[in-house]
């Protein structure tokens, strides 16, 4: 049965380039967290010269993400995020300095997805040349390291 503490643990802090064309995948499993479970909680750190996307999302979902058609992009008829076979658990959007906190729901693997796709459909973005983005993912509470290993 996992443990809850209330240490926090930064697991994370990355920099990084992408362009309107690119984005990068972080699985919470290369940090040491092979499932996530329920109340889990994380705080995301998102800093780009550009505005971003940042989501966390099923690992499953994250690999669908390579070499896909799967590129969330904005709507005329809506201010939001139209994410097509895409299912977030927490999302930034356009996000330059943004800090959030989200809780895990559901028990499984988990990647976060910072994203700069989504200004490949906007014609103002169309000379941007490539941005430095940062990105900290602190574990703030729940279950504490796995001891399991497959």
């Amino acid at each position: 049965m996992p443990v809850t503490t209330g240490t926090e643990k930064e697991i994370l802090h990355e920099k990084g380039m992408l362009t309107t064309t690119t984005f990068q995948t972080y699985d919470f499993k290369a940090l040491g967290y092979k499932f996530l479970y329920p109340n889990d909680k994380f705080r995301i750190t998102l800093k780009a010269e550009k505005p971003v996307l940042g989501y966390a999302v099923n690992s499953e979902q994250a690999l669908q993400l390579q070499g896909s058609t799967l590129v969330p992009h904005y709507e005329s008829y809506s201010k939001n995020i139209q994410w097509g076979l895409v299912k977030s658990s927490m999302v930034l959007e356009k996000a330059t300095d943004v800090t959030k906190e989200f809780t895990v729901e559901e028990v499984g693997p988990l990647s976060y997805v910072v994203d700069g796709r989504w200004m490949s459909f906007e014609p103002i973005y169309d000379s941007t040349s490539p941005f430095s983005y940062e990105l900290i993912i602190t574990k703030t509470s729940g279950p504490t390291a796995q001891n399991f290993n497959f």
